[in-house]
């Protein structure tokens, strides 16, 4: 079977029905090749069912090379317009033969070629998931470019692995989206003029795209800043000079500045809502250089966190230094969803058994008697906010700013932030 789809000669050989298609790139200089081969596989396929597809390209060098690359023989560059046949196997070839009733949905489907062809069917089967696999008879793995970019793409699943970070095990596919459902004029689009380009790369963000609530969203996994002279800010030391940490340091203090801001008894009403719905903290506890980070469950009465412990290296810490930190947050969901909150505090330890010890044995529902019998004495520290930073994306539904601060006053530093005082506005 014969067609002629747009400028492209396709060749269709069919052996049984409802077998795997294979799409098999080759040049229209070799006429009559695809014939020969055909009638080769056939003989060699036996009872095999498939469906041969080959499609002849006019300039080998241009349409089946996947990107821009230097002349390996003679002048002739490689003009990198793989995806355009590729776009073509997508939009116009697969959803032709599936009008014609020649492959089915659920048939398995395979793109296959030899040398630069060859290279182009490894590249669509990672570029795309139009194809369950690739046939690559010596394949153009030389063509500069495609080593590179496989070693980073074994380089990067190697070190997630060493690191247990879970990742989509789905094929490498590089590329760069310039727009989603999109109408273009195609035509008008081949005439659009290209130029060359530089720019300063500032930053590098790694995204998880996925859907929530049927929408396409882009998830920031991870970011890492370069400065001018292209390193990547990845350390410490003199990466960044002070002027560079005191602006990073005083960056939500500008935008508090103007933020809007909500009433302070309401304000406070969320905080304690918050607090009360959930039972754990992250506490940051240190002194000099020591500095600790503990996952830690607490009960809220009083205006004050109130946490009992066995021990453990927070204690470092404490002894030194009573100015705390806990964070309470929600699991990442999206940044119209943040939900988080960071509470500056002065820690102290309650003498055992004292009339709040055993109030605070109550409220947990602690046996008094028990915790006497322990080897050991079960500490309980006790965290006084002193100022608190409250990120609720459900703020701006009423009007005001996601990030809200409430200064307790008490012992904690102002740092410069606008202050809203307990109990008044």
């Amino acid at each position: 079977m014969f067609w002629q789809l747009d400028d492209t000669h396709v060749n269709i050989y069919q052996h049984g029905e409802n077998g795997p298609c294979f799409y098999l790139g080759e040049s229209d200089r070799e006429a009559g090749s695809a014939d020969d081969f055909a009638t080769r596989l056939a003989k060699e396929a036996g009872y095999m069912v498939y469906t041969l597809v080959v499609y002849e390209v006019t300039d080998w060098n241009s349409q089946l090379s996947p990107w821009p690359a230097k002349a390996a023989f003679g002048e002739e560059m490689f003009a990198g317009r793989g995806a355009d046949t590729l776009a073509w196997l997508a939009d116009k070839c697969i959803p032709r033969l599936r009008e014609d009733g020649l492959i089915t949905k659920g048939v398995p489907q395979y793109t296959a070629g030899y040398s630069l062809s060859g290279l182009f069917a490894l590249w669509a089967f990672l570029e795309s998931d139009l194809f369950d696999g690739a046939v690559s008879c010596s394949g153009s793995l030389w063509i500069d470019g495609w080593k590179q970019l496989w070693d980073l793409d074994n380089r990067l699943r190697d070190a997630l692995k060493k690191e247990n970070i879970p990742f989509d095990e789905k094929p490498f596919r590089a590329h760069i989206t310039l727009a989603r459902k999109a109408r273009i004029d195609t035509e008008a689009l081949k005439n659009w003029p290209v130029q060359e380009c530089a720019f300063r790369v500032d930053e590098i963000t790694l995204f998880q795209s996925t859907r929530i609530n049927g929408v396409l969203t882009y998830l920031p996994l991870e970011k890492v800043g370069f400065k001018i002279s292209g390193k990547a800010v990845i350390d410490g030391g003199d990466d960044m000079t002070h002027e560079e940490y005191n602006a990073a340091a005083n960056h939500w203090i500008k935008k508090n500045a103007i933020s809007k801001k909500m009433p302070a008894d309401q304000l406070w009403e969320a905080i304690e809502n918050y607090i009360q719905a959930n039972n754990t903290c992250a506490l940051a506890t240190g002194s000099g250089s020591f500095i600790r980070c503990t996952p830690i469950e607490y009960a809220w009465h009083d205006g004050a966190f109130w946490m009992f412990s066995e021990g453990g290296q927070k204690f470092v810490g404490l002894e030194e230094n009573k100015s705390v930190c806990l964070a309470i947050y929600d699991r990442y969901d999206g940044f119209g969803r943040l939900k988080g909150m960071q509470v500056s505090g002065t820690a102290e330890i309650m003498e055992p058994f004292s009339a709040e010890y055993i109030q605070a044995a109550e409220w947990k529902k602690i046996s008094v008697d028990a915790l006497r019998k322990l080897s050991f004495t079960m500490n309980l520290i006790k965290i006084t906010p002193t100022e608190i930073e409250f990120l609720n994306s459900d703020f701006k539904e009423d009007g005001y700013d996601s990030r809200q601060h409430y200064d307790c006053g008490g012992h904690g530093r102002s740092r410069g932030l606008p202050q809203v005082i307990c109990g008044k506005e």
